[in-house]
């Protein structure tokens, strides 16, 4: 990613298609794409691939094509994703489809998560209730993460 300011982005990453983000929360779809670091409130990201269409509110508003994320702050994450795909995500929730992905650290605006092959079943606060194969949301608070996800797979959140 070429860029990102306030809170956020908007991203189409590698066939993947960002179709709609609103509050804290997204809806997208990602393939192929692999999220390298990401740490405090802040991302330091690789992505191949990607391109970012639309964006809004916690901020995010780009359009970005093979581009590569340094960072991002504010309402921030740290994840490792890898062969992973966003279905839809809503208000301050997802409902995704990811593979291969791995929760490890999630800190900053909020999460502090050991996941591995979990699943998360609800979650409040930033106010996720979701639907989750192989991961497990150990502790999540404030409007942010720091994940790494490995082998799990997002089947559907709603909030």
């Amino acid at each position: 990613m070429v860029e990102i300011a306030g809170c956020s982005w908007a991203t189409e990453l590698a066939d993947a298609r960002t179709e709609e983000i609103t509050g804290c929360g997204w809806a997208t779809e990602l393939a192929d794409e692999r999220v390298v670091e990401i740490a405090g409130c802040s991302w330091a990201t690789e992505l191949a691939d990607a391109r970012t269409e639309e964006i809004t509110c916690c901020g995010w508003a780009t359009e970005l094509a093979d581009e590569r994320m340094e960072e991002i702050t504010c309402c921030g994450w740290a994840t490792e994703l890898a062969d992973e795909r966003v279905v839809e995500i809503a208000g301050c929730s997802w409902a995704t489809g990811l593979a291969d992905v791995r929760m490890e650290e999630i800190t900053g605006c909020g999460w502090a998560t050991g996941l591995a092959d979990e699943r998360v079943v609800e979650i409040a606060g930033c106010s996720w209730a979701t639907g989750l194969a192989d991961e497990r949301v150990v502790e999540i608070a404030g409007c942010s993460w720091a994940i790494e996800l490995a082998a799990e797979r997002v089947e559907e959140i709603a909030g």
